[in-house]
Order: structure tokens, then C-alpha cells, then sequence
């Protein structure tokens, strides 16, 4: 468990690192003026953003993991093959947000990145589904209501990313902004869970 978490963790650093590597400062920038690169900056706006939101899923996707670990006593050889097919899509993240970057507004770059984020969250819900299924890799510490709210919300990632596939064949520019919908329903979640609990 303790190594499968380290690989984990590692590969999300890296793709975390990797998605600035979509930004470029043109050579001929060089020796330029104040108002040349006030002009570069803001012409980076739509990778600035960009950045921003796959930086800020993969942190959400990464603590829902961390969530996930703490409720894994133990795993198997399907669990673990789970785990590297869902690194496997997180490490593409950094050139999935490189197209939308290069070809904003554009439904195949759009449809692209939906479909990245959801195989990363589908994956990922895949695998709780079978280390859940039965307790079959989960501490007998774990109550059942804590399992059954956090498959509740690892239903949401997919969905988002599902109704972005749909919109990026109408209206790509708004895609990008349904993604920030996935950690305020999620926050919204753990408030409505924790007063249920209550």
C-alpha cells in the first residue's frame, strides 16, 4: 500500500510540474519593452486560466484519493492495475490542457480534455467501486454511510466531464467553466453528508 501511495503521489506531482511547460516565452521577446511583455502576458491569458483549472483538478482528484487511501487496509493486484491505468490518463492532463490552450474555443481540443477528465475520474471511481464492493479492501473501521457517500461523490467528476463532451459540440468556450463546478458541488456535498451525520 505504502509504495502503491508513494507512485501515486509522485506521478501527480509530475503532472502537476508538466503543466507549466505550456507556457513559452518567444526568443524574440528579448530585449523587449515594458508594453511588449504586458502584451505577451496578457495574450497568455487563456493558458493562464487553463493552467489554473487542470492544476486544480488534479489536487481535487489527488485528495479524493488521499480520502480514499485512508479507508484501504490493504490491496490486490486488480486494485493496483486500477491505480496505474487511472495515473496512466492523470499524466496525459498536461497535454490534454496544452490543446485547449493552443486551439481555445475549438470542440476537438474541448472534447479532448472532458474525455481526459473523465477517464481519470472514471478510473478512479472504478477502482473504489471494487475495493468497496463487499469491504473487500476496506478497514472494518470504516462505516458503511462514510463508503456510500463517497461513491455518491465520485459520480460527479464523470458527469461533469460527460455533459463537457456534449457542450464542446455546441458550445466549446463555456466548457472550461463547468469544470469549476466540480469542487463547489463536491464542498456542497460534504456540508449536506456532515449534517446528516449529525
Amino acid at each position: 500500500m505504502h509504495r502503491l501511495e508513494a507512485l501515486i503521489d509522485g506521478i501527480y506531482a509530475f503532472a502537476m510540474t508538466l503543466l507549466i511547460l505550456s507556457f513559452d516565452i518567444p526568443k524574440l521577446m528579448k530585449g523587449t519593452g515594458s508594453a511588449g511583455l504586458e502584451s505577451l502576458i496578457l495574450s497568455q491569458s487563456d493558458r493562464f486560466f487553463n493552467y489554473f483549472l487542470s492544476f486544480m483538478l488534479l489536487a481535487v482528484f489527488w485528495l479524493v484519493n488521499q480520502q480514499i487511501f485512508h479507508h484501504i487496509k490493504h490491496t490486490d493486484t486488480k486494485h493496483i492495475w486500477f491505480n496505474v491505468v487511472t495515473m496512466m490518463f492523470v499524466v496525459f492532463i498536461p497535454y490534454s490542457t496544452s490543446l485547449v490552450s493552443e486551439f481555445p474555443d475549438l470542440t476537438a481540443g474541448e472534447f479532448f480534455f472532458a474525455l481526459n477528465i473523465f477517464l481519470v475520474s472514471m478510473m478512479g471511481q472504478l477502482g473504489w467501486l471494487y475495493a468497496t464492493h463487499r469491504r473487500r479492501l476496506v478497514t472494518e473501521e470504516s462505516k458503511d454511510e462514510h463508503l456510500r457517500s463517497s461513491l455518491m461523490s465520485g459520480w460527479v467528476a464523470p458527469f461533469v466531464a460527460v455533459i463537457s463532451m456534449v457542450v464542446a459540440f455546441i458550445k466549446p468556450v463555456v466548457c472550461s467553466y463547468l469544470y469549476l463546478s466540480i469542487p463547489l458541488i463536491l464542498a456542497v456535498m460534504g456540508v449536506i453528508i456532515k449534517k446528516r451525520a449529525r
